[in-house]
């Protein structure tokens, strides 16, 4: 049975228990809620074009991604300057600069020969074997930095109060990360703040600074 579902099963049947003994408490949906809630937060990160241990890996190297009745959906490959590309991942991913080299994809484990990845918010199925670093995603965002665009909204701490991006050449550095939304801290004074990197799997594009 998918994961997915029998979580969703697991859930329908705990409340239908629950409401035989009565109705259920405020407590019982909260921790419902908590649970699924920190299903759903287990997506995790792939990086193509790197090692296990993240050093770069030759552009030679191809990657083809499936849909879920395993006919190929993209290739990705070296183009004639050398750069890894596919036009059907370009602003459909996490990152993606293949003058770099740097491809990221969101991705959750799927069985033991392959993972699924994120595109445009279809699930894609990538084979384990293929060369690739696997990183927690708050792991993977707090290595990074953000670099906001001109009218970006960041949020105030407590997440009542709007501030506008008036500066193009601010920095900051991701310091949490909770579900949509990254904890900003400014590089060159104490100021921090909440920004919305993601939409559920859709992210804003170009804030993400790699090194």
């Amino acid at each position: 049975m998918n994961k997915y579902f029998l979580l969703a099963f697991i859930v329908l049947s705990l409340s239908q228990v629950l409401g035989r003994c009565g109705t259920l408490t405020l407590n019982t949906k909260k921790e419902i809620t908590k649970v699924v809630s920190q299903y759903r937060d287990t997506l995790s990160i792939v990086c193509l074009y790197q090692d296990s241990l993240g050093n770069a890996i030759s552009t030679d190297s191809v990657y083809i991604l499936y849909n879920q009745d395993m006919t190929p959906f993209c290739k990705i490959e070296k183009n004639e300057e050398g750069d890894p590309v596919c036009e059907k991942l370009k602003g459909k991913i996490v990152s993606y600069y293949p003058s770099w080299s740097i491809i990221t994809l969101f991705s959750r484990d799927f069985n033991k020969e392959y993972m699924e990845v994120e595109v445009g918010g279809a699930w894609k199925l990538l084979n384990k074997k293929s060369i690739h670093r696997s990183c927690d995603l708050r792991n993977f965002l707090q290595s990074l930095w953000y670099t906001p665009q001109l009218g970006d909204s960041l949020y105030s701490l407590d997440r009542k109060s709007i501030k506008k991006v008036k500066k193009s050449d601010m920095t900051f550095n991701i310091i949490d990360v909770q579900g949509d939304w990254i904890k900003l801290k400014a590089l060159n004074n104490p100021s921090c703040y909440w920004f919305r990197w993601k939409n559920n799997c859709r992210v804003y594009q170009d804030r993400l600074m790699y090194e």
